[in-house]
Formats: C-alpha cells, sequence, structure tokens
C-alpha cells in the first residue's frame, strides 16, 4: 500500500509528537518511582541491588498508562499545528 505524501507527513508528524510525549511522561514518572525506590532502601524496606530491576518491571506497567494518553496528546498537537498552518495561510 503507498501513502500519499500527505499521509506520510501526517503519520510522521503524529509519530513524532506521541515518542516525544511517551519519552518526556515516561522520564516523569520513572523518576518519582526512583526517588520512592531510594527512599525505601534508605529505610531498609528493600535491598539496595534491586532498585534498577524493580525500576525496569514498573517502567513496563507504565508503558501501558501513558501510551494511549501520549498518542492523544500527540495528535492534540498535531492538530495545534495544522490550525497554526491554516490561519498562516490566510
Amino acid at each position: 500500500m503507498k501513502l500519499s505524501v500527505l499521509s506520510r507527513y501526517l503519520v510522521k508528524e503524529v509519530l513524532q509528537s506521541w515518542f516525544a510525549v511517551t519519552l518526556v511522561l515516561v522520564a516523569v514518572l520513572m523518576t518519582n518511582r526512583l526517588v520512592r525506590y531510594l527512599s525505601a532502601a534508605a529505610s531498609g524496606d528493600i535491598p539496595a541491588d534491586v532498585i534498577f530491576q524493580l525500576l525496569g518491571l514498573k517502567s513496563l506497567s507504565y508503558l501501558g498508562l501513558v501510551l494511549p494518553a501520549a498518542f492523544f496528546w500527540g495528535s492534540c498537537s498535531l492538530s495545534g499545528v495544522f490550525t497554526a498552518i491554516a490561519k498562516w495561510r490566510r
């Protein structure tokens, strides 16, 4: 199936926005979780050598939460770009 130029542009823009929003949201969530794990390790609740294993496992569960929201926000930002282009062309 061959995509038109406009379709390729739309797919590229949506995927770039989606990827950027996903990276930011995952980074924020993982930083928050890392601070909690470090606090728990400092108090002796969990061993210090399993922090990054727990963080890696938790990142997989966060992806299921983040991906739909990131796709929505990426699509919304794309509609904002098209609105700005339409106003500029008037």
